[in-house]
């Protein structure tokens, strides 16, 4: 492992990975953009660097150093990139501002939207709008090491929280499953719902506040050019869960019109949901999942149905109709925030 001091401009001189946490102070030197320095460029003063780890201390200022590092990594597996950002207002649970970027205008806008989240004491959301990518959230240390060989991005999010990307190649059938079987392979969030705050923002949840009042910086860990990831591979390496087989029930007769719960046999009415939500078809969808699982079917089910009956669900990518289903059964575990960054 090295430290790099700028990031590279291809694929083929990226190093197997890159990390910051060599250099000395612990700052993550390889954070620079690609068109130049990034203070001289903005005439702004150069951003302090997170002091070592070592120390326990913590970096609670913003950096859009890190926040080109990471858009870095993307770019490096990911050419059409564009990204859907928003503010968060964490303590309303509020998001607004929401628009969707190509990767060109997301890295201009990059410092100045970083900044304006740290002045607003505000949570910097973004959603990376690629199919292909799954974020494993609320990972241990020991976990983050198992999934580095694999892994193109990593960052701490908090002090001893840590979240990884992956890049996977795989039909767009078998992804759903595949997510769920890393995640709890891993021990992650199994709701995580492919919305990130930023590295080099600041985590603005009030959980996350420190004794000092002041808010952590989500630190970018390292980076790496892996990309197209397989099943087999994650199989080999021992992280994926086993796979679940549903049991085989025998027919029965219902002695009520609604569908029993042990053994659904039906799904919701589309049209009905789809009136019911005056024609908006994402809330539509939200209501249908939310039948669905409550008259027993699986989640793995309900996207497999939700992409026949849905319109909009088969417009869209595989990672609109996972959190579609995410941000149903989060709902249904009172978890009001459901519907961030979904649409």
């Amino acid at each position: 492992m090295r430290a790099a001091e700028s990031v590279p401009n291809t694929t083929s001189d990226m190093p197997p990975r890159v990390s910051g946490l060599d250099a000395p102070g612990g700052g993550v030197q390889i954070c620079t953009p690609l068109n130049g320095d990034f203070a001289a460029e903005n005439e702004v003063s150069p951003v302090p660097l997170p002091p070592s780890p070592a120390n326990k201390k913590v970096d609670c200022v913003p950096s859009p150093d890190a926040a080109f590092g990471a858009m870095s990594a993307f770019e490096l597996i990911w050419a059409d990139s564009s990204f859907k950002v928003g503010f968060k207002n964490e303590v309303q649970g509020a998001l607004h501002s929401v628009q969707t970027l190509d990767g060109e205008k997301f890295r201009a806008l990059l410092p100045s939207m970083i900044l304006k989240a740290a002045a607003a004491g505000e949570s910097f959301i973004v959603r990376p709008e690629a199919s292909n990518l799954i974020q494993l959230d609320d990972l241990s240390s020991d976990a983050l090491e198992r999934i580095e060989p694999f892994a193109f991005l990593a960052l701490e999010t908090s002090p001893d929280n840590f979240q990884a990307w992956v890049s996977v190649s795989v039909e767009s059938e078998a992804r759903p499953a595949l997510r769920r079987r890393l995640i709890a392979g891993l021990g992650g969030d199994s709701g995580a719902s492919g919305a990130m705050r930023w590295p080099g923002s600041l985590n603005c949840k009030p959980s996350r506040r420190l004794l000092d009042g002041s808010f952590p910086a989500v630190r970018l860990f390292w980076f790496s050019n892996h990309a197209g990831i397989t099943p087999e591979q994650l199989e080999v390496a021992g992280l994926l869960a086993p796979e679940k087989i549903a049991p085989v029930n025998p027919p029965r007769e219902s002695t009520s019109s609604l569908p029993a719960v042990d053994a659904p046999t039906r799904y919701p009415d589309y049209g009905r949901e789809l009136a019911a939500a005056s024609g908006d078809r994402s809330r539509a969808d939200l209501r249908w999942c939310l039948l669905s699982l409550a008259w027993g079917w699986s989640p793995d089910q309900v996207e497999t149905e939700l992409r026949r009956v849905s319109e909009k669900a088969r417009a869209r990518s595989d990672r609109y109709v996972a959190n579609t289903v995410a941000a149903a059964l989060r709902r249904r575990a009172g978890n009001g925030d459901a519907n961030a960054l979904v649409h």
